[in-house]
């Protein structure tokens, strides 16, 4: 998820999902950050909101059990295969079982995009699809948002919004809250769109921050949030909420308290939809990292991140809303201490430097960290066309072998890194390769 200066157009910093990476600009280093300048501190909050949402919402969740699940899948094809080969792009949308084309669908229909749009001039709603589950054979209907959208020309162009401009939409509003100097340096859509469509069905409410942020957060423990954040809004004018009684902890209190009536989440408790996510999200990883004992440090911190987030979710509610109160990274003591309780994802800066934090008592290394990175960006090998440049090649590049000599690199990292498959000196990405039993097997590619 790319922070881009509308002005200069260049990205400030980006996270990737459920990957636990964020890449910045700047030369600043973790310990360094309370002399970060305001571009690098403001960005480094609006990324790591991403990271937050990863494990605090039913959307993150859920995108780390897909991703999971995809290569379990992939997993399983290898290890039925006589010949020890896997025909490569492997496409999601054509598997069966497992519910992982479902899955990915309904990613797909809900996710929305990233189109250079300048104003809005309404909604509608749509039916995306039916998706008929593996197991039950149950028939559930999609729905989702299409906007349009006005470009700089004037033109019409449709806009489908969903958990894109969602999660954007929160991130742009905490850092904003934070750091007021760097408003309005953001492209229109993803980043403030949705105030725009809050703003079409309640009058005002697009300039109540708190209300906003916890309008998103609402919106993203469901499997179709763009919907969801539309009629949750329309049904609240509906009752005669306006946007000075709409407030946050009034959106808070329903989501906590009250059945989940949305189709989407079934006739259910929020809790219970979140604790169905995280226990998904678990698997998946245990799955991934079982029988591993070099990666016996990395589920743990799993299980740490995982657990931890939902103490938050159950418990503390408002924590987006309190950290966009705060104010700036590097002043008082809330943000420091979300650093101590949850620590940070790999971290790379435009020097190639990469860093990391651990969680308080959590004994994971930035190496570690790598080999997170490295382990769930695999899935992206088996969905391309037999090409891929592995992206921790700047830090094996600067990795010392025994303090003395750096890990090898060489061209098959910028094309083709499984093929570095080997028993000793094995590289970030290729520990899980070897270790789950992928050494000999071939990746075939038309």
């Amino acid at each position: 998820m790319k922070e881009l200066s509308d002005k200069y157009y260049k990205t400030l910093g980006y996270y990737c999902p459920s990957l636990f990476f964020i890449y910045l600009t700047g030369k600043g280093r973790l310990k360094a950050m309370r002399q970060w300048n305001e571009m690098q501190q403001s960005t480094f909050l609006h990324e790591y909101v991403h990271f937050l949402q990863d494990f605090i919402t039913v959307q993150g969740l859920t995108n780390m059990y897909r991703i999971g699940e995809y290569l379990g899948y992939v997993t399983n094809v290898a290890k039925d295969s006589d010949m020890n080969e896997i025909h490569i792009p492997v496409d999601p949308m054509n598997t069966t079982g497992y519910n992982l084309k479902n899955n990915y669908k309904l990613s797909n229909w809900t996710f929305g995009e990233k189109k250079d749009v300048r104003g809005l001039a309404g909604y509608q709603k749509v039916k995306r699809g039916t998706l008929i589950d593996d197991q039950t054979q149950i028939p559930l209907d999609i729905y989702s948002i299409d906007l349009n959208g006005i470009d700089e020309k004037g033109n019409a162009v449709k806009v489908e919004f969903g958990t894109l401009q969602l999660m954007e939409g929160m991130a742009k509003e905490i850092e904003e809250a934070a750091y007021p100097n760097m408003k309005g340096n953001s492209p229109y859509n993803p980043y403030y769109i949705g105030r725009d469509v809050a703003e079409s069905i309640m009058k005002g409410i697009g300039s109540k921050g708190d209300t906003m942020i916890a309008l998103y957060d609402l919106s993203l423990q469901s499997s179709i949030p763009g919907y969801t954040f539309v009629v949750y809004l329309e049904e609240k004018v509906k009752q005669g909420y306006d946007a000075t009684t709409l407030t946050a902890d009034v959106i808070y209190n329903e989501l906590l308290s009250k059945n989940v009536n949305h189709k989407q989440l079934g006739n259910t408790t929020f809790e219970n939809a979140f604790n169905n996510a995280m226990k998904m999200a678990t698997n998946v990883v245990n799955d991934l990292t079982g029988n591993i004992w070099v990666y016996n440090h990395i589920r743990y911190w799993y299980d740490t991140i995982l657990k931890k987030g939902h103490y938050i979710r159950m418990n503390y509610s408002h924590l987006f809303i309190d950290i966009a109160g705060a104010g700036k990274i590097n002043n008082g003591t809330l943000f420091q201490n979300l650093l101590d309780y949850l620590g940070t994802p790999l971290i790379e800066n435009e020097e190639g430097v990469f860093e990391s934090r651990a969680p308080k008592n959590v004994p994971i290394k930035t190496s570690d960290m790598a080999d997170v990175y490295a382990m769930v960006q695999t899935q992206l090998v088996f969905r391309q066309d037999g090409t891929f440049r592995c992206a921790l090649v700047d830090y094996c590049n600067n990795k010392k072998w025994w303090s003395f000599r750096k890990h090898w690199v060489d061209e098959r990292c910028l094309t083709t890194p499984w093929k570095r498959r080997m028993r000793f000196n094995r590289c970030p990405f290729c520990q899980w390769w070897y270790f789950k039993g992928f050494s000999k097997t071939k990746l075939l590619h038309p």
